[in-house]
């Protein structure tokens, strides 16, 4: 076999892996279009909306929140979850993030609590982008204990 079939074989190969798949934050439940409702109908949910493929600060927060939330051991009726929306081929959740719950690609990364209480009326986070706000968040709306805003379950 010539070096350039080699080449042109391995190029083929390395571009049939698919890019779509999300990359996995511990402590955090990747959600679809799909899953989401499955998932809000038995637990209270911090939702983070943002590209397919984040990265930034902003991401390092949320995986720091993660990590925060895990060593806080909530309780068993709250996740912490996100949803990853595509811009380009299939749009994946596109139509879910803008319609449902007007989200944006300008409002990225964007927070929504889904409350089992309120399963139509999800609480927009509009407050920074930190660890210790976005707690303050969860303690005042969904009563967890937080290091940020003690409150009782």
């Amino acid at each position: 076999m010539g070096l350039l079939r080699l080449i042109s074989l391995a190029t083929v190969c390395l571009c049939a892996i698919p890019l779509t798949e999300a990359r996995d934050i511990v402590g955090a439940v990747n959600l679809d279009s799909y899953t989401l409702d499955k998932v809000a109908a038995t637990h209270d949910v911090l939702v983070r909306f943002d590209r397919q493929h984040a990265y930034g600060d902003k991401e390092d927060v949320f995986k720091d929140l993660a990590l925060k939330l895990r060593e806080l051991e909530t309780p068993e009726t709250f996740l912490l979850a996100y949803v990853g929306v595509q811009e380009y081929q299939d749009k994946l959740n596109k139509a879910m993030a803008e319609e449902r719950f007007g989200v944006s690609k300008a409002d990225w990364p964007a927070y929504k609590l889904l409350l089992r209480s309120q399963p139509d009326a999800p609480l927009d986070y509009d407050g920074p982008v930190t660890v210790d706000a976005l707690l303050s968040f969860l303690a005042e709306k969904a009563g967890l204990a937080t290091a940020a805003g003690r409150s009782e379950l």
